[in-house]
């Protein structure tokens, strides 16, 4: 395995996707009305497109959409709680039933392999 160093790994990433998908991520209306810029796991001094005398970025994209949509959809929404306790058990009763509709299956095969 090659060893890279921090300056190849740089010039890697803006060669590739990952400059691009930020340069786009901060043109997008959402992420501009929320003063925010990049997906890393801090605040950057400057956005990669906008002009600088826009000031600094005040949070991670990242953060600006998770603080919108738990705000919109996370705990006290009913009707995200009522969909996933629905979606829960739902899944509950499709398990038991697969469970009982096996019973005869497993039944046979284990009778089969006494008998051998």
């Amino acid at each position: 395995m090659k060893n890279s160093l921090p300056e190849d790994n740089y010039r890697s990433f803006l060669s590739k996707p990952g400059w691009l998908f930020n340069q786009k991520l901060e043109e997008q209306k959402f992420f501009k009305e929320q003063n925010c810029a990049s997906v890393c796991d801090y605040v950057p001094l400057f956005y990669i497109k906008r002009s600088i005398m826009d000031g600094n970025p005040e949070q991670t994209c990242t953060n600006a959409f998770l603080n919108v949509w738990i705000s919109e959809y996370g705990p006290g929404n009913k009707k995200i709680a009522m969909t996933v306790s629905i979606f829960i058990i739902t899944t509950l009763v499709l398990q038991l039933a697969v469970m009982v509709a096996s019973f005869p299956y497993a039944t046979t095969l284990t009778i089969t392999m006494i008998i051998k």
